[in-house]
């Protein structure tokens, strides 16, 4: 039998030897010990100190039962900043050993000297160093703390794609839908009820693995950054696979930014024609028009997006549609001398007069 009791005399943990056998089957029963002890007592490992009639059991140490065994749980050493930065330099060069004996200090894994607040775990999801988070985890890390502008460690590791590590940060119970606070002011305030969410990174920045993996685990696929959703945001940047997969989750097709566009707008006026066919073939609103009145035809026809305007035109958009001034399409094609496009209007019916050419 192994028996582990508090400095006050209060039993901690008792073992049968069944049970010890497996708790100690590693190469460091001291370490699977204290790795039990902090599943059970919730204190990190790194801050216990375990102690056999009165001397301290290295990590080395062998254990043979019966055994009785003191618990102490030390308090955060003083971390100079030189230190703080050792640990973050030891996690960017995935120096595990050297991470593993700067935690033994034990130091505090959430300490930060960086001018935007990141801490080792944030660098270690820039980078995807999974056996380096895990080891911050041990040290108790907050897998949600923010930086400076309210990015969490799950958000970098969307942003940055990597797949495994925004895994791991889930199982570890990190905030599916923390929304970063972009241009916060440093605080967990207001400023956190807007901005982008791990899933709109993964939409921005075309990460496709990463964004199944938040959709599979129920991110919000509506919350937005400044109206723009996930959806708008790969319309935007034409990320077609991502934008298929957010069709197939039944994201919002018509959602609008604060100025009114929707993402096939956004789609029209940058070009991207396959990302446009999908979004009209899934039943986005194909005239719905921006604060402006500008429809997806006529921010093609300003843009010059002639493919995209040949497209639209085959899914029966509305010609002749005017924007708050008069504007027509055909109208502001001829203005921007965009010709190919003015006489593939013509040549499709679209009236070649408006209201503000009339006046």
């Amino acid at each position: 039998m192994l028996r582990v009791y508090w400095a006050s005399g209060k039993l901690a943990l008792a073992l049968e030897p069944e049970e010890f056998a497996r708790v100690a089957a590693g190469p460091s029963p001291v370490r699977g010990l204290k790795e039990h002890l902090q599943s059970q007592c919730k204190r990190s490992r790194f801050r216990q100190r375990l102690l056999r009639d009165g001397a301290l059991l290295g990590e080395d140490a062998t254990l043979e039962l019966p055994l009785e065994l003191q618990l102490v749980i030390l308090p955060f050493s003083h971390a100079t900043d030189l230190q703080i930065t050792e640990l973050r330099r030891a996690v960017e060069r995935d120096q595990l050993q050297e991470v593993e004996a700067i935690l033994q200090r034990p130091q505090d894994a959430d300490l930060s000297v960086a001018r935007d607040w990141t801490t080792a775990l944030h660098v270690a999801a820039e980078h995807g160093f999974v056996a380096a988070a895990r080891l911050l985890q041990e040290a108790c890390a907050d897998v949600d703390r923010p930086d400076i502008v309210g990015s969490t460690p799950l958000l970098v590791a969307a942003k940055n794609g990597h797949l495994s590590m925004a895994r791991w940060l889930l199982e570890a119970r990190a905030d599916l839908n923390a929304k970063c606070f972009a241009g916060g002011n440093g605080s967990n305030g207001p400023g956190r009820s807007f901005g982008p969410t791990p899933l709109f990174m993964a939409a921005l920045t075309g990460r496709l693995e990463v964004a199944r993996l938040l959709l599979d685990a129920r991110a919000d696929k509506e919350k937005s950054e400044a109206h723009s959703t996930p959806l708008f945001v790969a319309s935007q940047q034409g990320h077609r696979e991502l934008v298929q997969l957010l069709l197939e989750a039944n994201a919002n097709k018509d959602s609008t930014n604060e100025e009114g566009a929707t993402p096939l707008l956004k789609a029209a006026e940058r070009g991207h024609a396959e990302v446009a066919r999908l979004l009209l073939e899934a039943g986005a609103s194909k005239d719905k028009a921006d604060c402006s009145g500008s429809t997806p035809l006529f921010v093609s026809c300003v843009a010059d997006r002639l493919e995209v305007v040949r497209l639209l035109l085959a899914f029966g958009v509305d010609k002749d549609a005017e924007n708050k001034y008069g504007d027509t399409p055909f109208s502001i094609a001829c203005r921007c001398g965009h010709m190919s496009i003015a006489d593939l209007l013509r040549e499709s019916g679209a009236h070649q007069s408006s209201q503000s050419s009339e006046r």
